[in-house]
């Protein structure tokens, strides 16, 4: 008995032995990389897909042999190319269907032909002002194409960018007077619908009331955007900031003193200076004895009041008051008055002000740039 037992216990081993052995394995991150110019190098994430362009000088250009990427076009949704990179080489991105969104960098002088043509997903893209060349059909074929933003001066064309097929509308930085009208219909085509806009933010449309505000504030240093791309004209502001707008208008004057009565309101913050100088001024008091409230978002009731107490608190002339929400008894009356009269502002409609309503970022520079600007 004990032999057979012996003889299974072999068989089995044996068997066991015999068979393939599966080990689990974590399969690696793909990030195909390589060389696409002299002095660059190219990554391609497939799992965000993202695809990187870094180094110094020209892009290769791939008219005859495709793109290293062109495996993975249909998984690249990004493209970032870095600042350093001078050109983008023939070819580069044609037909990567898979692209929806492009960064260009501010060193950027060159896009060679056909270079994007067929990205069919690709929606919008900025051209930096640092491009001088942009070449025939680069945008061919990109029927997804809503929006081309040019941040300077017109580039030299050889021939058209996009095809009719690709309804677009082309932004061209307001005031730019290379953009003439003989360049829109000659590189842009006549069909499609161009606007002024407000270089770098993307959010800024030229045409809505705060346009040339926006423009004058950058210009002027009053304020930046709240990124390199976004302004941002419907959101809020805080106390800080419109106190330091206004500070900034009135051409950054030193405060006369170095007491601080504010414990919310530290030496190392932006504002710091232009609440001080405020305070001494008597254009903003603060919400207590000791506290400024500086990360408190600002009323259109308080910057209008802002305002007029930094042009020194003048008088309206005595006209009818037209906003039923604005009160003697109220703290803002005189200075919504005034500002009404100087046509800082003319209200939310003919006879509302919503003075406690916070101020917009666009309704803040509005104001600033009606009383400073003109």
């Amino acid at each position: 008995m004990k032999k057979i037992l012996s003889c299974i216990l072999i068989f089995a081993m044996a068997f066991a032995l015999a068979q393939p052995v599966t080990i689990a394995l974590a399969a690696p991150t793909e990030s195909p990389s390589g060389g696409c110019g002299e002095n660059l190098t190219w990554t391609a994430d497939l799992e965000t897909g993202v695809l990187t362009i870094r180094g110094t000088g020209e892009m290769s250009h791939y008219v005859i042999d495709p793109a290293p990427w062109a495996p993975y076009k249909e998984k690249i949704k990004t493209v970032v190319i870095e600042p350093g990179v001078t050109t983008i080489g023939e070819a580069a991105f044609e037909n990567c269907t898979g692209i929806t969104s492009v960064s260009l960098p501010d060193t950027l002088t060159d896009i060679h032909a056909v270079s994007f043509r067929g990205c069919s997903n690709l929606t919008q893209i900025f051209i930096p002002a640092s491009v001088t060349f942009i070449a025939h059909s680069t945008f061919g074929n990109c029927t997804a194409l809503k929006k081309l933003y040019f941040a300077g001066d017109v580039p030299t064309f050889n021939d058209g960018i996009i095809y009719e097929d690709t309804v677009a509308t082309v932004y061209y930085p307001l005031g730019n007077k290379t953009w003439t009208e003989e360049v829109l219909q000659s590189y842009i085509f006549q069909s499609f619908t161009c606007k002024a806009w407000i270089p770098p933010f993307l959010d800024v449309d030229a045409e809505r009331f705060y346009g040339p505000a926006v423009a004058w504030a950058v210009n002027d240093g009053i304020t930046s955007g709240m990124s390199e791309t976004s302004f941002a004209p419907n959101g809020s502001c805080t106390r800080g900031q419109v106190i330091t707008f206004l500070w900034r208008a009135a051409g950054k004057p030193e405060p006369a003193g170095t007491e601080n009565p504010f414990t919310d309101v530290s030496s190392d913050r932006f504002y710091y200076k232009a609440i001080l100088w405020a305070a001494e001024q008597g254009i903003a008091n603060g919400l207590t004895d000791t506290t400024f409230g500086p990360e408190k978002t600002v009323t259109r009731g308080q910057f209008v009041t802002f305002l007029w107490r930094a042009a020194g608190k003048p008088e309206a002339t005595g006209g009818e008051n037209p906003f039923a929400d604005v009160t003697e008894e109220r703290f803002f009356y005189e200075a919504v008055l005034w500002a009404a009269e100087k046509g800082v502002t003319s209200g939310m409609t003919e006879t509302t002000f919503v003075p406690d309503d916070f101020c917009t970022r666009g309704q803040v520079v509005t104001f600033l740039f009606r009383n400073y600007g003109k």
